[in-house]
């Protein structure tokens, strides 16, 4: 997963797999900050929620950017095995704030 600094300035860079050190280019530029990232391993689609709360979703080489849905409130995701990708909006428990949904994620590639 990314995290750090790997996400500063507006973008997802481009990552090589076998961990070669390659100079950071990014991916696609999103206009905003990334809060959350998760890859989907079926399809190779990312998952990036931005600050805005739109939860957006791009091809693994950053074409095909789409708005998925939009985020109740700032949180981070995960992929689960049952084909959906869960959202825990972030805030305290212990005062009800937090909330968790859960979208389908496509089925066709």
């Amino acid at each position: 997963m990314l995290s750090g600094p790997a996400l500063r300035g507006n973008g997802v860079p481009g990552q090589h797999l076998l961990g070669q050190e390659l100079p950071l280019q990014k991916l696609v530029a999103l206009g905003t900050d990334v809060t959350s990232i998760q890859r989907d391993a079926w399809s190779g689609r990312v998952y990036a929620e931005l600050r805005d709360r739109r939860i957006v979703s791009f091809a693994a080489d950053g074409s095909d950017l789409v708005t998925f849905q939009t985020a109740p409130a700032l949180g981070r995701m995960a992929i689960a095995p049952d084909g959906h990708l869960y959202h825990l909006s972030s805030g305290a428990p212990w005062f009800g704030l937090a909330e968790i949904v859960r979208w389908p994620l496509p089925t066709e590639l």
